[in-house]
């Protein structure tokens, strides 16, 4: 058993021109092994008008789906394994210009540059890191949409020579969801570099939220490869809305990773407050 997540959020308007500003802290490392807190989120939102605006500060990369996807909304119960491989943490301080999609078919346009996945630097052999980052999504009806990412990134890390090497972390990454009044669809493609090393992955999954049930089940499939790694992963599970602000979650989670599978039986309550 563990706190998988502890997290205070905080958000407050600023000015008449609705500047907003947000701060988020992750307690959970702190409960579990007394290491520290971790900042999540701290950033500053500026519309210039309601299609505009402005972002910066430490935010989630907006790439896909499961990259800015919140797990008090994901319906399985943990990301994939490739987006965990691609952008572990999620995080980055960076500047976004955003372009909000006001119809369906309305292209929604995000364009960022910051120092790259915070999570990089827990490594002492960065010395720096950026990225690059461009976002295109089609948004249409129920709230589906489909788009497509591009990061250009990479990180200079110091050698045991205390030379400087450069490794790509650039991604190319494709995401639909296809909401129906019970049924959704949900799939991404990643392909690009992890520590400079070729990688690829992909996820696919059903959603169906029964009529006389708070919740849903579901299947996923997702498989990453880098090197002579090669995982692949199925869920099946299901969730219950038990009451106004609360959440359980069932997984029956088998992973094959070649010569060594496993299989877990994973349990979750979330709540929020």
């Amino acid at each position: 058993f563990s706190a998988r997540a502890v997290r205070l959020k905080g958000t407050g308007t600023l000015d008449e021109a609705g500047t907003r500003a947000v701060v988020q802290v992750d307690l959970a490392k702190l409960i579990n092994d007394r290491s520290r807190v971790v900042v999540r989120d701290a950033y500053v939102d500026h519309p210039f008008n309601e299609e505009w605006n402005v972002r910066i500060g430490l935010a989630a990369q907006e790439i896909g789906f499961e990259g800015p996807c919140s797990g008090a909304s994901r319906e399985w119960r943990e990301r994939s394994r490739a987006s965990g491989r691609f952008m572990p943490g999620q995080q980055e301080l960076a500047l976004r210009l955003w372009r909000h999609s006001q119809r369906p078919w309305d292209p929604e346009f995000i364009v960022s540059y910051g120092n790259g996945m915070d999570s990089w630097r827990d490594d002492d052999a960065l010395e720096q890191a950026q990225a690059l980052v461009a976002t295109v999504r089609f948004p249409f009806a129920n709230d589906s949409t489909v788009g497509a990412s591009y990061r250009a990134a990479s990180r200079d890390m110091v050698n045991a020579q205390s030379a400087v090497e450069r490794r790509d972390e650039n991604l190319f990454n494709l995401s639909a969801r296809w909401n129906l009044e019970r049924l959704s669809f949900q799939a991404e493609h990643y392909d690009g570099q992890v520590a400079d090393a070729d990688a690829s992955g992909w996820y696919a999954g059903l959603i169906y939220r029964p009529a006389s049930f708070d919740g849903g089940v579901y299947y996923r499939f997702d498989a990453y490869r880098s090197g002579a790694s090669d995982d692949r992963r199925n869920a099946v599970g299901g969730y219950w809305d038990f009451a106004p602000n609360e959440r359980l979650t069932l997984d029956l989670d088998h992973a094959d990773r070649g010569d060594d599978t496993l299989t877990e039986v994973l349990g979750r309550w979330q709540f929020r407050y």
